[in-house]
């Protein structure tokens, strides 16, 4: 799975982080969190089908601190959306949290309550790796492609422009997929830098990609639209 962007609504790992105020007894604000999920424990807890589909969501949980500063008794107070796993997802992430005995006001956190609210989002397009989405908007990932550009394509389609600046660049691509497992109708979804023809350049590229017309698990891809993400690269560049 690719990594993703994932905003988990907490100060950094040693540092103080505001939680919100519970409606029960002994509130914790000002808490200082000595552990937090790293990126790759929140990847792996994103729900699949939510990731596939590109759908983010966000969980506030309410959690009692022991008294060795771990989180225990958590209840979801909020899941949105509330049917794509995302309030599993977040209790599974509960064991990856420390915080230190004390406040920033220097108040004791054991038996307090302490709510988190932790947000799931998957990667923009321009950052996720190549997959296709089939007719009802699912992405799936890991497309079997039988051909790409070679790298000598790529060089003799590089825009003369960004070529002459040593402008590295790229572009996106959104395409269809034929009976044939070529790929037909493409568009520029993404660009960068503008203005250089990465754009252009990519959909010139297009005439070369080959996709196998299932998938690992048989599923038809004709008809589907694959997302392509192309690269530009000078050597020496920036």
């Amino acid at each position: 799975m690719p990594r993703l962007v994932l905003a988990l609504l907490l100060a950094a790992c040693g540092t103080a982080a505001l939680a919100e105020e519970a409606a029960e007894t002994k509130p914790l604000r000002k808490v200082v969190w000595t552990a937090l999920p790293t990126a790759e424990v929140m990847e792996k807890a994103y729900p699949e089908a939510a990731f596939q589909q590109g759908v983010g969501g966000k969980v506030v949980l309410a959690c009692k601190v022991l008294d060795d500063g771990r989180l225990d008794a958590c209840t979801t107070r909020s899941e949105t959306p509330a049917d794509q796993g995302f309030g599993f997802a977040a209790h599974s992430l509960v064991q990856a949290f420390r915080m230190r005995a004390t406040t920033e006001d220097g108040l004791p956190t054991a038996g307090g309550l302490v709510r988190i609210p932790i947000e799931f989002s998957p990667p923009p397009v321009d950052a996720a790796p190549e997959g296709f989405v089939d007719s009802r908007g699912k992405r799936v990932m890991r497309p079997r492609w039988l051909r790409k550009p070679s790298g000598a394509a790529v060089a003799r389609a590089f825009p003369k422009k960004a070529m002459g600046r040593g402008v590295n660049g790229g572009a996106v691509l959104s395409c269809v997929i034929i009976d044939t497992g070529h790929v037909d109708k493409c568009k520029v979804v993404q660009e960068t830098p503008p203005g250089f023809g990465f754009g252009k350049a990519s959909i010139e590229l297009s005439q070369f990609f080959v996709m196998q017309t299932d998938t690992a698990d048989g599923v038809s891809t004709v008809g589907a639209t694959v997302i392509i993400p192309l690269s530009f690269t000078t050597t020496g560049g920036d």
